[in-house]
C-alpha cells in the first residue's frame, strides 16, 4: 500500500461512506416468516465525509407453504417471556431461573434455596460477554451467569461468601505477580513500537476458519479512550531522537474457567438466535456478530496491568553525562518497595542528586523540562478516581501499589483469555 504524505495547505477532501448495491432477497423463511437482504460497505467515511448512518440491511414479511422444523421440544417449564427451558424442581425456589421471573409466579409457597447472602464473583459479568477478535471489543451478554440451576453451596474467598453460577467450572483466586514491575530500555521508537505499541495493537490477523489455540492476552480495543490518548502521546515521538523506558507491573486476582458443554445461554442472546432464519442469510448473521462477538470465553485471568512509559531526552541526558540505564536506576529507587523489583542496583552510579533532578521532572507540569520529555501511564483494572488521579501524576510508589491492587480485587479485568 502506498502512503500520501497530506501538506497543510492541501488536506485531502471527505470522503463519505458508500454501501453496495442491495442484495437479492433471500428465500421466505417458514419459521420467522419473513426474507432478508444486506447490503455491503464499500467505503468507509473519511476525513470528515459523511457517515453511513442508515441500516445495512432490511427484512420485511412473506408467506411460504414450507413447514417450520425449527420447534424448541420442552419437557420442562416452558418460560413465558424469554422461552428458556427449565427443570421443574426450580419452580418457586426464590431464583429467577427463567429471566423473566415466570418460574416465580403463582406459587402457593417458595421453597428457598439460598437463605444466605452471596457475592457474584468478581469480574464475572465482563466474562460472560461476546468477544469480537477483529476489535478486541468485548459486546453482549452470551452466556448467562446470574443462572444457577439450583445450586447454593458457597465458596469462601478469604472471609467473602460467594455463590458459583451454573456455567463456572472454577474461579481461583489468585495472587501471583503481586506490585513486580519490570522495567526495559529502548533506544529508538521504531524499537519501543515494535515491541510495545504492536503487543497493544488489536489483532488483525484472525480470519473465519482459522482455529485459534493458546492463551493470549486482551489488549486495548482502537476506540478506548485510554488507548486513543496514550496512542497520540506516543506519536508525538515518533520522529525525534528520544529514548524510552517502559514498566510494566501484571496483578492476577483469579483464574477463570467455563464448563466445557451444556452451557445457559443468556436469555436476549437465545432470543436473537432463535429470530435468524433457517438458511444463512449475511446480513443477519453480521448483526448478530455485531451485537454478541465471534467467541466466547472459555478461560480467562482476571486482574490489572499497571504500566508506564518515561520518554527521555538523549542529546540533553548526553550533555549532562548521563545514560538511559541512570534514568532506569533512579525510576527503580524512585520507586522505592523493597526487593520486588527486577535488576536493582546495589551500587547505582548515579549520585542522589542527579536522581532527584531526573525524578523531579516526572509528572511536573509547569517546570521547564531538561530530560524527562514525557511520563505516560496506562492503567488497566482497578477503576478507582483516587488510583488514577495519583497514577498519572508521578512514578508509582509503594501506598499507590497497595492502593491500586485493593482496587484490582473488586475491579479486575480481563487480562488474559482462551476462546
Amino acid at each position: 500500500n502506498s502512503r500520501h504524505a497530506w501538506s497543510v495547505s492541501n488536506p485531502p477532501q471527505p470522503r463519505d461512506c458508500m454501501l453496495s448495491a442491495w442484495s437479492s432477497w433471500s428465500k421466505c423463511d417458514p419459521c420467522q416468516k419473513k426474507r432478508y437482504r444486506f447490503a455491503c460497505l464499500e467505503q468507509p467515511s473519511q476525513f470528515g465525509g459523511d457517515p453511513c448512518d442508515y441500516s445495512d440491511k432490511e427484512t420485511e414479511d412473506c408467506d411460504t407453504n414450507n413447514p417450520c422444523r425449527n420447534k424448541v421440544r420442552c419437557e420442562g417449564f416452558m418460560c413465558a417471556v424469554t422461552g428458556r427451558c427449565i427443570a421443574r424442581r426450580l419452580l418457586c425456589n426464590g431464583d429467577d431461573d427463567c429471566g423473566d421471573l415466570s418460574d416465580e409466579k403463582n406459587c402457593k409457597k417458595v421453597f428457598k434455596k439460598c437463605d444466605q447472602k452471596m457475592e457474584q464473583y468478581w469480574g464475572i459479568e465482563n466474562l460472560a460477554k461476546g468477544l469480537n477478535i477483529f476489535t478486541n471489543n468485548l459486546e453482549g451478554l452470551v452466556l448467562d451467569h446470574r443462572y444457577y440451576a439450583g445450586g447454593c453451596s458457597p465458596h469462601y474467598i478469604v472471609d467473602t461468601r460467594f455463590r458459583k453460577p451454573y456455567n463456572v467450572e472454577s474461579y481461583t483466586p489468585e495472587t501471583t505477580g503481586k506490585y513486580e514491575f519490570t522495567i526495559t530500555e529502548y533506544d529508538s521508537y521504531s524499537n519501543y513500537e515494535s515491541s510495545v505499541l504492536k503487543a497493544k495493537a488489536v489483532q488483525s490477523s484472525f480470519s473465519f476458519g482459522i482455529k485459534i489455540e493458546g492463551v493470549f492476552e486482551l489488549g486495548y480495543n482502537s476506540n478506548d479512550n485510554r488507548f486513543k490518548k496514550f496512542i497520540q502521546r506516543m506519536k508525538r515521538f515518533s520522529s525525534t531522537s528520544s529514548k524510552f523506558i517502559h514498566a510494566r507491573s501484571e496483578l492476577t486476582v483469579a483464574i477463570y474457567k467455563l464448563k466445557p458443554r451444556a452451557l445457559m445461554l443468556h436469555y436476549e442472546f437465545l432470543q436473537r438466535l432463535r429470530q435468524l432464519p433457517s438458511e444463512y442469510s449475511y446480513g443477519e448473521y453480521r448483526e448478530l456478530y455485531r451485537d454478541y462477538g465471534t467467541h466466547y470465553i472459555t478461560e480467562a485471568t482476571v486482574g490489572g496491568i499497571y504500566e508506564y512509559t518515561l520518554v527521555v531526552n538523549s542529546n540533553e541526558l548526553q550533555k549532562a553525562g548521563y545514560s538511559l540505564s541512570d534514568v532506569q536506576k533512579c525510576a527503580q529507587r524512585g520507586f522505592n518497595i523493597g526487593g520486588n523489583i527486577y535488576g536493582v542496583y546495589v551500587n547505582l552510579g548515579i549520585s542522589e542528586a542527579g536522581c532527584k533532578s531526573l525524578l523531579k521532572e516526572i509528572g511536573d507540569s509547569t517546570s521547564k523540562k531538561t530530560y524527562v520529555e514525557d511520563f505516560i501511564v496506562l492503567v488497566h483494572g482497578g477503576a478507582s478516581e483516587h488510583v488514577t488521579t495519583l497514577a498519572y501524576r508521578d512514578l508509582p510508589t509503594a501506598a499507590l501499589m497497595q492502593d491500586w491492587g485493593n482496587a484490582v480485587q473488586y475491579n479486575p479485568e480481563i487480562i488474559q483469555l482462551k476462546v
